[in-house]
């Protein structure tokens, strides 16, 4: 079930595809439904709002029945949430054209079909948790941060008073030199380009282990001072890659010594406003497919997190 209205862009533009997010209730959706239609309006793109429901029951004929009638009682105040989403982007985003699409099916199969067609994926944290009921990431979204063939952004309920992109300014953009950081790298410049916002490009390192073995406290220094050096070259190649494609854009470096590379992420993106990482690996399990600091930064971010897969994952999927 669809529907549209509005339109912006040719049809060169349009064949980029479309952005794509995923709804709940209106009232819980609206700040992620925004946040979407400002990137639509940006990409000139329409943009698609999914909501997914599924057969409540599997019963006999009277369970069945029974269980219909519940699915029309959903379908109908789904479609008013969307209805009302659609109107919301209408009003803070005119000229996007909006698609409504009810599914029946469970909502993680319905946004990755749906990804097939989008240039971005767009979800909320999914689930309240913990002793304080602070946003958690939820399996939903975990699942699409995992195995989306494009960008996936996860996008959180804003402080009171900020904008759509959370009160922050600034893009930042964690970088190791890994291919599925440079795929990062190129989507935060582009972004941070469009936007009119400084990228900030963020490299943590460490001082080696040294096993079980007490080092001498010279050769400590020696390996301290190489991990260091390697770092600021990565950092340096990575900012000298950026500004190569875009000349104009303010780029800032952020080298920043650190155990963990998802504090020093973390760090960076509080202030910023938009974060991007990199995904990587191709394993069974969602976290081996982020890999360990995408996961951990996600379920920790305050604001908007992009999560950008490699051409790797992108050709198996």
């Amino acid at each position: 079930m669809s529907g549209g209205s509005g339109g912006v862009g040719d049809a060169g533009e349009r064949s980029r595809g479309e952005v794509v997010v995923g709804v709940q209730e209106a009232g819980e959706s609206g700040a992620v439904v925004r946040w979407a239609a400002a990137e639509a309006r940006r990409r000139a793109v329409p943009l698609r709002l999914v909501h997914a429901e599924q057969f409540p029951f599997g019963a006999d004929a009277v369970g069945a029945a029974w269980a219909g009638e519940l699915l029309d009682q959903l379908d109908r105040q789904a479609l008013e949430d969307l209805r009302e989403l659609a109107e919301l982007v209408r009003a803070t985003a005119p000229g996007v054209e909006v698609r409504i699409d009810l599914v029946h099916d469970h909502r993680r199969h319905a946004l990755l079909r749906a990804s097939e067609r989008a240039c971005l994926v767009v979800t909320g944290p999914g689930r309240r948790g913990g002793a304080l009921g602070e946003l958690l990431l939820g399996s939903t979204s975990l699942f699409l941060v995992a195995h989306v063939p494009c960008p996936v952004a996860v996008v959180r309920e804003p402080p009171a008073g900020a904008g759509d992109g959370g009160g922050g300014a600034g893009v930042a953009v964690g970088t190791d030199g890994s291919c599925a950081a440079r795929a990062a790298e190129h989507f935060a410049a582009a972004h941070a380009r469009a936007t009119g916002q400084e990228l900030t490009v963020v490299r943590a390192w460490s001082a080696p282990a040294t096993g079980n073995r007490v080092a001498q406290p010279a050769q400590g220094l020696r390996l301290r001072e190489r991990a260091q050096e390697e770092a600021e070259r990565g950092l340096a190649e990575t900012v000298r890659r950026v500004r190569e494609g875009h000349p104009d854009l303010p780029v800032r470096r952020s080298l920043v010594q650190d155990d963990s590379p998802a504090e020093a992420l973390l760090a960076a993106g509080a202030g910023a406003r938009l974060l991007v990482l990199g995904s990587r690996g191709r394993g069974a399990f969602a976290s081996a497919l982020l890999g360990s600091v995408s996961h951990e930064v996600l379920h920790r971010a305050a604001g908007p997190v992009v999560v950008v897969p490699d051409a790797g994952r992108r050709r198996l999927l």
